[in-house]
């Protein structure tokens, strides 16, 4: 939270300086000082930290050695030099207020990813849906695996995957096919769960491979009342699991 307010006061304070700048300080040269704060705000953008503090350390470099020089060549006055010192100043404090609310910003974002995906492996399923999170699949499904081999039971994993599809509809395609799959499979006995951005995976207990095969067909019959999509589209893999654990694929 006090890193919150410490960028909320310090960005405050640079549209302050910014402001002062153009409109006081660097009046017959705004286009290039603005084409400067874009471009440095750009760059810290796409940097990492240690790489922008370099940067802004030859910046300052660099703006400080030019006015030095330029004032040589010209042999500015006294008047000439304090005004090039007040111009060097502003440039250089524009571009550090620059420099720390971007990465202070970058750092509170990362911070909420890592909290995000903390959140995400807490949580049993993804959004208002009934499709189980990794985390929580994995849970449920190494409890699953324990209960059928004391019993003695086979079963199959089923993966399927979108990867294939053009990265415009695979967010949709993904959302209406584990909506499919949690209407046809078992919701009482089979897990459906989600492995990544473009996959999801089936656990169907207790069951053959002529029943998986029935349960998987029944599947895909179920995709093609409901969507334009070739079986060819997807990427789908088995996995027998209990006394034996082979894979294949079909």
């Amino acid at each position: 939270m006090r890193r919150r307010q410490l960028l909320t006061l310090l960005q405050g304070g640079q549209l302050i300086v910014f402001y002062i700048t153009i409109s006081y300080i660097l009046q017959s040269m705004v286009p290039f000082f603005i084409f400067q704060y874009m471009a440095l705000m750009l760059i810290f953008i796409f940097v990492k930290s240690i790489k922008g503090f370099v940067l802004l350390i030859a910046y300052t470099f660099v703006m400080g050695t030019g006015y030095l020089l330029l004032g040589f060549i010209k042999s500015y006055g006294i008047l000439l030099q304090g005004e090039a010192i007040i111009f060097h100043l502003a440039f250089i404090i524009n571009a550090s207020l620059i420099y720390t609310t971007t990465y202070i910003a970058k750092g509170l974002e990362e911070e909420n990813l890592i909290l995000r995906k903390k959140v995400d492996e807490l949580e049993d399923y993804v959004g208002p849906s009934n499709l189980l999170t990794k985390q929580e699949f994995e849970n449920r499904s190494s409890l699953i695996r324990s209960a059928m081999a004391r019993r003695g039971e086979e079963g199959y994993q089923i993966i399927i995957s979108v990867e294939k599809m053009s990265p415009y509809i695979q967010k949709s395609t993904f959302n209406t096919l584990t909506n499919i799959a949690l209407e046809v499979f078992r919701s009482q006995y089979d897990l459906v769960g989600k492995w990544d951005d473009d996959t999801f995976i089936l656990l169907l207990q207790n069951t053959d491979e002529e029943g998986m095969r029935i349960a998987l067909n029944r599947y895909l019959s179920k995709i093609k009342l409901k969507m334009d999509l070739e079986e060819e589209n997807l990427i789908i893999k088995t996995q027998e699991i209990g006394s034996k654990d082979k894979g294949m694929a079909i």
